[in-house]
């Protein structure tokens, strides 16, 4: 298990908030496939060969920074998901100014 270090520096929540989306493989992909296909979590695990528990909970994650926005489906047991655009570029650019002072255009 990796070592974690505290930083006694004060990170921004948004930029927390950046890191925990944009630091996991699983979310990135997640963001580009409902990007690209906006679905159900099963249908994303398929997609992208992860175990659908993984999927669920990384898509739960997602709902809770406003990545990802779930809307009811035909089927009203399932949600369909899809990327909040706007809140993936205000993410990124928070990041983007955190880390290296550059304001988005």
């Amino acid at each position: 298990m990796p070592k974690v270090a505290a930083i006694k520096v004060s990170t921004p929540v948004i930029v927390e908030t950046a890191v925990r989306v944009f630091g996991s493989a699983v979310k990135v992909q997640l963001i580009k496939h409902y990007m690209t296909s906006p679905g159900t979590s099963a249908e994303a695990a398929a997609a992208l060969g992860v175990a659908t528990r993984s999927v669920y909970n990384n898509t739960i994650e997602l709902v809770e920074a406003g990545v990802v926005i779930e809307e009811p489906a035909d089927d009203k047991r399932m949600r369909i998901c899809r990327v909040d655009s706007a809140r993936v570029d205000e993410l990124l650019g928070a990041l983007r100014e955190f880390a290296i002072g550059e304001k988005s255009s």
